[in-house]
């Protein structure tokens, strides 16, 4: 239902925006798109790691098994550091999770970056009566439209 509700939207907002000249988006705006439909599939990998138990068995993906990489020796009850940084800031190369969880932040933030990069010489090209729809669809609304299609098809996907 999901699926069907976010497509039926995409499409009412491309067929209500595409002859308008405010929807051209610039080549910024294409990456940042671009990157968050990475950070939806980053999300959608990390929650398929936590809810649909995908990569089971796999001592990388396995979330059961996965965050022991992180130890010297866990089953032995040593709980040092595997390697300098491995429980803290370089915790993201121990496991999938960890590693998918840090690329859907990263990637976010460079997307918010790329989206707002020229916001303001964007403006100064529309007419104030088209400004508000700059801002709410292009920066805002399309971006999430896309990151959560992404996050819905990696994690509808994968199933073990």
């Amino acid at each position: 239902m999901k699926k069907i509700l976010l497509s039926c939207i995409a499409f009412l907002l491309v067929t209500v925006t595409q002859a308008q000249q405010w929807w051209k988006p610039t080549q910024k705006e294409i990456i940042g798109y671009s990157c968050f439909a990475l950070a939806g599939v980053s999300n959608g990998f990390n929650q398929a790691i936590e809810h649909h138990s995908y990569g089971l068995g796999n001592p990388y993906v396995d979330i059961s098994l996965s965050y022991k990489r992180k130890y010297k020796d866990y089953a032995a009850g040593n709980l040092n550091e595997a390697y300098f940084g491995s429980k803290t800031f370089l915790v993201w190369t121990t496991d999938a999770f960890h590693l998918s969880n840090t690329l859907e932040k990263g990637f976010l933030i460079t997307g918010v970056t790329f989206d707002v990069w020229d916001l303001k010489s964007e403006l100064k090209k529309h007419e104030k009566k088209d400004r508000w729809k700059v801002i709410v669809f292009k920066k805002i609304l399309f971006p999430l439209l896309i990151q959560n299609l992404a996050f819905e098809a990696t994690f509808n996907n994968l199933h073990p």
